[in-house]
């Protein structure tokens, strides 16, 4: 049985929830989103050195619960005590995990090893290690510990800012452990310190020549837009005010801001008062290298917004009173996780995010559709991934392509995979706020628009008698 099982499931999310209860104290260098970046990374690089001939495979779950569990005891936040026993802190963790699931973690060793990878995670404890001559056999040699710490140390690659601490003259004996001494160990050498070959190419990736990162790659909850393309940045603008006030009519009690985004404004009341400079800047626009006219944009949700809340909101607005508020948006794809192109980590987080919607219910029986768009990807085919997601839904489950209750949205972005899981996914025509509008249009006819001509354009994929239906 492909990984993770029921069970397996069933203890990694009662791991997340420990983790996010306790860490949402924590300052946002250490918090939830940094956690499932980590998890993220660690089970990509653990899938890396599985399919490696020879080399030994990492326990999957080892690595996902140490990931997962890794910064919930960070010496910055918890007293002394409990950072010097993570076993002891979780033990009434895996023995829950081992009564409610059938896994005993505990009796097959796992949880010691799971504890004491929480233990050496840490660059600085490692740090501390070599200098100390107390680098053992296990350090050299434990794959899941390789596996988190190069997934921590990547994410540390890409989140390190710049920052104004006080210098500490290098006589001072304090002078090691200053943010200075940190930022430019972490900064600069954390590639000499990676232990997996996968990890190391990574590395590489996320480095300019002068040794600085570069920025990260789409990650967490968003909704991916698809505008006008040239009107990028438009498209973003009118979104930000718009989402911006449903946002504060959705969650009321929280305190929501756009965050520092250069947006640049829509340039129509200038053009009335200046047509030649307007007309200059559309024929500068025009004459731009293709490469440079990107049409899919990504608009990050910080929580407790929750994206397919927000886009389901906005597009039964716009399909209730046929106004869209926006010039340059056409499709909105709301995305509450992501996690690279790779069958086995798309398949966790389809487990992952099923668990909680089907738990709501657990009576109900769903028919379902996974609506599948790939875009600069050819890597897996759309029979293979619409096949081995749709093992990841329980079998009371049933497949229906003409009037499904529920909606798996995948998206893939060249490496990226984003998910959801919606309702009326049909009836608010694909989130497609053009289509929407296009309807109100005089002399429009039933019919002709997009969504309805899906018929006209199918991808039969044949498994159990699992289909499923091409984008148009």
């Amino acid at each position: 049985m492909s990984y993770p099982t029921p069970a397996e499931a069933g203890i990694i999310a009662d791991a997340e929830k420990l983790m996010v209860d306790t860490m949402a104290r924590y300052d946002p260098s250490h918090d939830a989103f940094h956690v499932q970046r980590v998890r993220k990374n660690a089970l990509q690089l653990a899938h890396s050195l599985s399919a490696q001939p020879g080399a030994r495979k990492p326990d999957l779950l080892t690595v996902e619960l140490a990931a997962l569990l890794h910064d919930v005891l960070d010496k910055k936040y918890v007293s002394a005590d409990e950072a010097a026993d993570p076993y002891g802190f979780f033990l009434p963790f895996f023995e829950a995990a081992g009564k409610k699931h059938g896994i005993d973690l505990i009796k097959d060793g796992r949880a010691q090893l799971i504890a004491k990878i929480v233990t050496n995670v840490s660059w600085s404890t490692e740090k501390k290690l070599r200098q100390a001559g107390l680098i053992e056999d296990w350090h050299r040699e434990c794959v899941e510990l390789h596996c988190v710490q190069d997934a921590d140390r990547l994410d540390a690659i890409g989140a390190f800012a710049r920052t104004s601490p006080l210098h500490t003259p290098a006589s001072d004996p304090r002078h090691d452990d200053t943010a200075i001494q940190h930022f430019y160990d972490k900064l600069l050498h954390i590639r000499e310190q990676l232990k997996t070959e996968r990890g190391k190419q990574l590395a590489e990736k996320r480095h300019r020549l002068d040794g600085t990162p570069t920025q990260r790659s789409i990650d967490g909850p968003s909704v991916w837009v698809t505008c006008v393309r040239g009107k990028e940045r438009q498209a973003v603008g009118e979104l930000y005010d718009l989402f911006g006030q449903l946002a504060s009519e959705l969650w009321p009690d929280s305190s929501l801001t756009t965050g520092g985004a250069s947006i640049a404004e829509d340039s129509d009341d200038d053009a009335d008062s200046d047509i030649e400079k307007a007309i200059a800047k559309e024929v500068s626009s025009m004459k731009r290298p293709r490469k440079e006219q990107r049409f899919v944009v990504i608009l990050s949700c910080k929580s407790p917004v929750d994206p397919v809340l927000l886009v389901t909101k906005h597009v039964g607005n716009v399909l209730e009173k046929g106004v869209t508020h926006t010039r340059y948006t056409q499709r909105l794809s709301p995305i509450s996780a992501t996690c690279s192109t790779n069958l086995q980590e798309m398949k966790t987080m389809l487990i992952r995010l099923l668990q909680p919607f089907l738990s709501a219910d657990e009576e109900k029986v769903f028919s379902y559709k996974i609506e599948l768009r790939t875009r600069n990807h050819n890597t897996l085919s759309r029979p293979q991934i619409v096949q081995e997601l749709a093992t990841c839904v329980p079998a009371q489950h049933k497949v229906n392509l003409e009037d499904p209750e529920v909606f798996i949205l995948v998206e893939i972005f060249k490496s990226t995979c984003g998910m959801s899981i919606v309702r009326d996914y049909y009836r608010l025509q694909k989130f497609n706020v053009m289509e929407i509008a296009k309807t109100e249009e005089p002399g429009f006819k039933p019919n002709e628009g997009r969504i309805s001509q899906v018929t006209k354009s199918k991808e039969s994929v044949t498994k159990e008698g699992l289909n499923t239906i091409a984008d148009v």
